[in-house]
């Protein structure tokens, strides 16, 4: 067939990543012209990139979504518009291809009766969650990341008009609405005929959406080519109310292992466009690891070391048997600002298997300054990084909190000499991996932690992340995936742009510190996104022994909090608890916009519990 190809791209910084090129040398055999118009942004590489394709590139104001991207460019082939067999519109949300596009091409092109086809479908909804669709509800429909019109269909004078006078675009949802969702019923009505590649038909009740919800078993079955950018920041909620949650687990294993394609093209584009937690959160991104045996693998050549900050002489032996679990051999580097206790830590070391530095640091910057500037010299010469220091939360109470606090971060972290070479291992094995944390604490007071991750120093991190050119999304309500303790393993190279800079001691605060808001807590949450814009992820690390003891806790709570919502009967039709309670309350926040609650400080003096009862009956 005699195909043109509209391809619609969008990005905010107007960079065009490995992952486009490939798309378009996989359809360039099958389409004699290309036009590729761009919103907004385009940087010179892209630019390079696209016109390795066509001569035919449009970049224009980021206006109307896709949908008027893709009238520009109709409009730009004028009449010759009319001497194609087909007519593909598809766009930068989709990846691949993981088999070979001849199969669809050949499959489609025997159903000579289709005016027009895609790949895959939405079953719809007898709703309109986008409140835009002019039916009123979300009608069955091809899903336009990759459509197909054929030529009776551009010929014909509805199909004009429909281009010609569709309104401005203003928001994802009046795209849904007003143009992919509605196209296929409004040209069905009209008796042009339609259908797609991946045609699940016969199981409509497992998925209204298996691109996203099922893409393996669609892939599997149906050898369907393509899968969703959105796979790997699509919101929880979602994936939640339909899953429990593997699907992209499974995408990313089943691309690496069971295709050609190459997972770099996902992690190159997602490292610099998503918010880390939502990698963390779609892949699932936590390692369970044993610590009494070695996983099988590892090389041995890698160039490991400890960095221990000591501040406290009554955890000497605990710093000393966590220390212990580093390979033999491995350099440990101590620093500490106890010029008195030096001989004494010497002494302890010595036990070790190990060659030992002691390191004189001023007590300014504590574990931070410790790492940054007083063993810059130690990171450039490694490839992975362990970092220590001994922990005392002086400010709970009973003390218990934080004694477990320390617990839960170092033995996460060097449990014993199996663990720390599974972790090496786990690196060595994934080589996107920057960072490995212990999860945040969540027991006792830091129970408030939780949701609470930034605290008050989101606008710190943004500054010294500007001062340092780190260009990753950053949201203040979506967590970093950092070290809350600064007990964690690293990779050198990606931790490359902050060691590098030309930090001193004048830029920490002197003691006594404050316990928060301080440019320590800063750089506390800006390690992971340091990794990030290196071109790495971070990730959080057990031991299978505290996984037990963290699922266990996490379940306590979510259990509690279920119960509560029994008691008020908060479920919807899909018993997505979170999801029903977000959709509840996004509802009355539309009904009353911006005015405020009625005072109910009075009502509460005297029974706090009644503000929780009115927030969630509200």
């Amino acid at each position: 067939m005699n195909r043109a190809l509209i391809y619609f791209f969008y990005d905010q910084d107007g960079v065009v990543d490995g992952y486009v090129r490939y798309y378009l040398q996989q359809l360039k055999p099958f389409v004699s012209k290309i036009v590729v118009v761009c919103n907004g942004k385009l940087n010179p590489e892209g630019r390079d990139l696209f016109n390795e394709f066509t001569n035919n590139l449009i970049v224009r104001e980021n206006k109307g979504f896709d949908v008027w991207a893709y009238r520009a460019a109709i409009d730009s082939l004028g009449e010759s518009i009319f001497t194609y067999d087909e007519l593909i519109l598809s766009n930068y949300t989709l990846m691949g291809p993981v088999f070979p596009l001849s199969e669809m091409f050949t499959s489609m092109e025997k159903k000579k009766e289709l005016d027009f086809w895609g790949i895959t479908k939405h079953f719809g909804a007898p709703y309109d969650l986008f409140n835009s669709n002019p039916y009123g509800y979300l009608p069955e429909h091809i899903q336009s990341s990759f459509i197909v019109f054929r030529n009776k269909l551009i010929k014909d004078s509805e199909f004009q008009k429909y281009w010609k006078n569709i309104p401005m675009i203003h928001s994802y949802a009046e795209s849904v609405g007003k143009y992919e969702s509605f196209f296929t019923k409004y040209f069905a009505d009209q008796g042009f005929k339609w259908d797609v590649y991946v045609n699940n038909d016969a199981e409509k009740e497992l998925s209204d959406y298996m691109l996203l919800t099922m893409p393996v078993y669609a892939m599997k079955k149906y050898r369907c080519p393509v899968f969703k950018r959105r796979s790997f920041y699509q919101d929880r909620e979602y994936f939640l109310s339909n899953t429990a949650g593997e699907a992209t687990v499974q995408l990313e294993k089943y691309i690496r292992e069971e295709t050609n394609y190459d997972i770099n093209y996902v992690w190159e584009n997602m490292l610099r466009t998503c918010h880390q937690n939502d990698l963390v959160e779609t892949l699932a991104l936590q390692y369970i690891l044993p610590t009494d045996y070695e996983i099988p693998y590892s090389t041995g050549q890698s160039k490991v070391s400890l960095i221990m900050y000591i501040f406290y002489p009554d955890l000497l032996e605990d710093s000393l048997r966590y220390a212990s679990s580093m390979p033999d051999g491995a350099p440990i580097i101590i620093t500490t600002p106890l010029e008195g206790e030096v001989d004494r830590i010497r002494l302890e070391f010595s036990k070790l298997r190990n060659p030992i530095e002691i390191r004189i640091t001023p007590n300014r910057g504590r574990d931070v300054s410790s790492l940054l500037i007083a063993c810059k010299d130690i990171v450039k010469n490694a490839d992975f990084i362990c970092f220590y220091h001994d922990k005392k939360s002086k400010q709970v109470e009973p003390g218990s909190i934080g004694v477990s606090f320390f617990y839960k971060i170092v033995e996460n972290t060097l449990a014993s000499k199996a663990y720390v070479k599974n972790i090496i291992h786990t690196f060595e094995n994934n080589p996107r991996l920057g960072m490995l944390s212990p999860w945040q604490p969540h027991h006792g007071r830091y129970n408030a932690t939780l949701a609470n991750e930034w605290g008050p120093n989101f606008e710190n991190v943004k500054r010294i992340a500007a001062d340092l050119r780190l260009n990753v999304p950053m949201d203040k309500n979506k967590p970093p995936v950092a070290p809350l303790g600064t007990v964690f393993w690293f990779r050198t190279v990606a931790m490359k742009k902050l060691i590098e800079k030309d930090w001193t001691y004048n830029d920490f605060p002197t003691e006594p510190n404050e316990q928060d808001k301080t440019i320590l807590h800063a750089i506390e949450r800006l390690y992971p996104f340091v990794v990030q814009d290196a071109g790495y992820y971070p990730a959080y690390v057990a031991t299978e022994k505290f996984a037990a003891i963290e699922i266990s806790m996490l379940y306590h709570y979510v259990r509690k909090f279920t119960g509560v919502c029994h008691d008020f009967n908060i479920w919807g039709p899909n018993h997505s608890l979170v999801y029903e309670l977000h959709r509840r309350l996004w509802t009355v926040e539309r009904k009353r916009k911006t005015k405020p609650y009625r005072d109910i400080n009075e009502l509460v003096s005297k029974n706090p519990s009644i503000k929780i009862r009115l927030w969630m009956k509200r």
